[in-house]
Parts: structure tokens; C-alpha cells; sequence
């Protein structure tokens, strides 16, 4: 996939398929996402994030149409989440001189929105939440297909975080 062929500007970190979607992480210029694409045929194809019962860290916040798919996408820049300088978006852009000086003080990244960052989110972390997106997705599908059985994003437990930082 081509980087520039996600929205805004994002560099494409890792893809794969899992419960039989295809699923990436990006690095936006802000944060790590993670985002799975529903086929046509899926229930939530073509819905906004709002309308979707699945649960990933901070709530879904993307939902749109490429790649002749529907993606759907969380981010890791919600309050207490660390934002990464350590993977720059472009190679010698602005952002990685920053991130040189945040790591020449020692500075792990820049702390997200609503005060100091807790926890950072690394490619793994936001890999298995991606993955969790992906089950959940998958079992939309599953329960639209067998009438009465509801779908297992409602009653999944929340997942563990990533680690905290000290």
C-alpha cells in the first residue's frame, strides 16, 4: 500500500490479515493508528464510526471508503497517552529534528492532549488492540449471519493497556 494513499498524511508501519480482515498500523502526524477494512458485504460497510459496536482504546475515530474496502481506525493520541516522536512520518521532516532534541534531554515523546502522557503506545500494543478491532469486526459478521446470537464487542472485556511509564 501506498503511503500517500491513506488520508491525511500517514506512513504505512505494518500490514497484515487477521480473523480474515486486513488490517495496518500507520503513523500520522500526530500518532500510531491502527485500522481494519470491512468488505462490502460486511454489516457496518459504509457506516460511520459512531454506528459501529466495536471496542478499541479511545473509541473509533475513523471510518471511510478506499482501497475497495471500508476502513475503519482508532489513534493513540487521547488523553494520557504518550505521543512517540521515535517514528518519524517523513524521513528529515521537522518532527524528527524534534524528536532528536526531545531524546537528546531524554524526553520519551510529547504528552497527549489533556495533560501529562502516561502511557506510550508502541507498533506492538497498537498491533493486538488492531487485531482485537479485527475480531470484533469478524464477529459482526458472524452474528448477522446467525440470527439471535449477539455480537461479542459488547461483551468483550476491556484489554490491557501498554505499558505505563515512570
Amino acid at each position: 500500500m501506498r503511503d500517500d494513499d491513506w488520508p491525511p498524511p500517514s506512513r504505512t508501519l505494518h500490514e497484515w490479515e487477521h480473523a480474515g480482515l486486513r488490517c495496518a498500523v500507520c503513523k500520522t502526524a500526530v500518532a500510531l493508528c491502527g485500522y481494519v477494512m470491512v468488505p462490502e458485504s460486511h454489516p457496518y460497510h459504509g457506516k460511520g464510526y459512531d454506528n459501529v459496536d466495536v471496542r478499541v482504546h479511545g473509541g473509533l475515530t475513523f471510518a471511510d471508503g478506499f482501497h475497495s474496502g471500508w476502513w475503519f481506525g482508532f489513534d493513540c493520541a487521547h488523553s494520557g497517552d504518550v505521543i512517540s516522536m521515535e517514528i518519524p512520518l517523513f524521513e528529515e521532516s521537522e518532527e524528527s529534528k524534534i524528536a532528536k532534541r526531545l531524546r537528546a534531554i531524554g524526553a520519551p515523546g510529547i504528552p497527549g492532549w489533556a495533560g501529562r502522557g502516561e502511557v506510550l503506545w508502541g507498533i506492538e500494543d497498537v498491533v493486538k488492540e488492531t487485531c482485537l478491532m479485527a475480531e470484533q469486526l469478524a464477529a459482526a459478521t458472524r452474528a448477522r449471519t446467525r440470527p439471535g446470537i449477539a455480537s461479542s464487542a459488547t461483551s468483550r472485556s476491556r484489554p490491557g493497556r501498554p505499558r505505563t511509564l515512570s
